[in-house]
């Protein structure tokens, strides 16, 4: 049986698409340690930050365990149906991650595309962190995994 060889293209296209996930890898890496090293839920770095989302309310395009890419921008610029992340009120002031429906004078209200109500709270300027660039649903089975001892171990090798 003869293999046949990979064409050029297949060859550049796999390696730049590596490439990519390890300039995203890299990116959460060293935003995490920015964080934990300044101690800043909310710090950004260059104005960028990743979350990795813990529920599926954004489901199906954006799933539980997946990597959200969020920038700081203008509040005023957001238009309905962006997507934005902001300290929730519901979650303690930690970070949630939902499409804003409508624009009130009083603020964004937001609402997840799997959930079948709107957000309680009205996002302000105050609790605004940022609107989504980029996302990934790659780490959705890898992030759960890196949670074990035995995805630990996966990792090093």
């Amino acid at each position: 049986m003869t293999v046949k060889p990979e064409k050029l293209w297949h060859r550049l296209f796999r390696y730049l698409l590596n490439l990519l996930l390890v300039l995203a890898l890299a990116f959460v890496v060293f935003a995490g340690i920015y964080a934990t090293r300044f101690n800043k839920d909310d710090a950004f770095l260059a104005g960028y930050k990743p979350y990795v989302l813990s529920s599926d309310s954004m489901a199906p395009t954006y799933q539980k365990n997946g990597i959200v890419l969020v920038k700081q921008g203008n509040f005023k610029a957001i238009k309905q149906g962006e997507m934005i992340a902001f300290k929730a009120d519901a979650l303690g002031g930690k970070p949630a991650f939902h499409r804003v429906v409508e624009r009130t004078p009083e603020g964004l209200i937001t609402k997840g595309d799997a959930n079948k109500v709107k957000d309680t709270q009205i996002v302000t300027d105050k609790a605004y962190l940022g609107h989504e660039v980029w996302h990934t649903n790659i780490t959705v089975k890898l992030i759960p995994l890196l949670k074990t001892p035995k995805g630990i171990l996966y990792l090093i090798v």
